[in-house]
C-alpha cells in the first residue's frame, strides 16, 4: 500500500511551489538522481533514503492503515554561499510546518499524508564548491529530515 513515487511526487511539486512563492527562481525540484544532467545553479534535488516501517499502534489487527518513517534529502546547488545557506533555511522552515496530503498522480487520490513529527529530525549543512578552481562555482547546501508518511485505511 504504501507509495514511495506519490511521496516523492507529492513533496517534490509541494516544494517548487513553496520556493516559487518565496521568490526563487527554480525550474523544478529534481526527483532523485539524474546522471545524464548537467548540474546548473540553481538547482534543487530531492532524494529519499533508506526508510523503514513505522508501527503506530499495538496490533493492527482489523485495521490496514500503515507508516512509515521516510528519510529525505534536499541537495541544493546555488552561485554563493549566501543563497546556498538562504535556501537551505527556507526548505528547513518549509519542511517544519508542512503537512502534506500524498496524491498518487495517476488517478489523483489522495493515499495519505506526510508530514514531519519531530523537528529535532530536521539537519542542515552547506559545503562549499570541492574543486579549487571550479569553472562554475556551486555552493551545496544538504537538509535532511526524517518524514512520516501515514496511509489511510485501503
Amino acid at each position: 500500500m504504501a507509495n514511495e513515487l506519490a511521496e516523492r511526487h507529492t513533496l517534490a511539486a509541494a516544494m517548487k511551489t513553496y520556493l516559487q512563492a518565496r521568490g526563487w527562481n527554480i525550474d523544478g525540484v529534481y526527483e532523485g538522481f539524474k546522471v545524464e544532467q548537467t548540474i546548473e545553479v540553481p538547482t534543487v534535488s530531492l532524494y529519499f533514503l533508506p526508510s523503514r516501517y513505522y508501527e503506530l499502534q499495538m496490533g493492527r489487527e482489523g485495521t490496514s492503515e500503515k507508516s512509515f518513517n521516510r528519510r529525505i534529502q534536499f541537495d541544493t546547488y546555488m552561485e554563493s554561499e549566501d543563497r546556498s545557506i538562504a535556501i537551505r533555511d527556507d526548505i528547513a522552515d518549509y519542511l517544519d510546518s508542512a503537512f502534506l496530503n500524498i496524491v498518487d498522480p495517476l488517478n489523483s487520490n489522495v493515499l495519505g499524508t506526510l508530514q514531519c513529527p519531530d523537528s529535532e529530525t530536521i539537519r542542515l549543512d552547506t559545503l562549499p564548491p570541492n574543486l579549487t578552481e571550479p569553472k562554475i562555482k556551486r555552493w551545496r547546501s544538504v537538509v535532511q529530515a526524517t518524514l512520516l508518511a501515514h496511509y489511510f485505511q485501503a
